[in-house]
């Protein structure tokens, strides 16, 4: 009887597994697709391809999709958020401070500004 609770057991927490792994794979890959959105939205502002406006509520559209999505994404544990985080930091991968003036135009970066002294 043990012997095949034993059994049972196992097999149920391997399809658990198997669960969870296409649930986080699922999810990444909805934040590679948001991540891409945001690139393409930086060209396009980049390039001056969209008016000032048009960019802004193209900005809060990202904004909502990721509060969406973030609202629906497994929880992490400490030690996954720990060497995420040690990892970005080692490959500067998410960092865009130093481009963020060259890339962004003036008139983006002042409605931000005006946007922060409002609040």
């Amino acid at each position: 009887v043990s012997c095949a609770l034993l059994t049972i057991t196992s097999l149920d927490k391997t399809s658990n597994y198997e669960q969870m792994h296409t649930r986080i794979k699922d999810d990444s890959n909805l934040l590679w697709e948001l991540r891409e959105k945001a690139l393409s939205l930086l060209y396009a502002i980049t390039f001056n391809t969209l008016s000032v406006e048009e960019s802004q509520v193209k900005i809060n559209e990202l904004y909502k999709e990721r509060n969406e999505l973030y609202s629906h994404l497994l929880p992490s544990s400490n030690k996954a958020v720990k060497d995420a985080k040690a990892a970005i930091y080692e490959t500067r991968d998410n960092n865009y401070e130093q481009e963020e003036k060259l890339l962004i135009p003036y008139e983006l970066i002042t409605i931000k500004e005006n946007k922060d002294v409002s609040k």
